[in-house]
């Protein structure tokens, strides 16, 4: 039985956020965002590289106007 999230060191927390994000980005945001995969692109970011909290904080944050540039989402 795995041990309980509360009873993790941060490094194991860590290890297990960063393995979430990794297997998010390659295989949903990466087959299934076309706004995300053209976004990061432009942004010269390859996909399978976002593999960690840091890698992903490095990535700006959109807003609605970058969604929808009408502004009627």
């Amino acid at each position: 039985m795995a041990t309980p999230w509360d009873r993790r060191t941060n490094a194991e927390q860590i290890k297990v956020r960063d393995d979430a994000i990794a297997r998010q980005m390659q295989t949903l945001v990466g087959p299934f965002s076309p706004f995300w995969r053209d976004r990061l692109q432009q942004m010269g970011v390859r996909i399978r590289d976002v593999t960690s909290g840091d890698a992903l904080r490095a990535i700006p944050a959109v807003g609605e106007r970058d969604v929808c540039p009408t502004g009627d989402a």
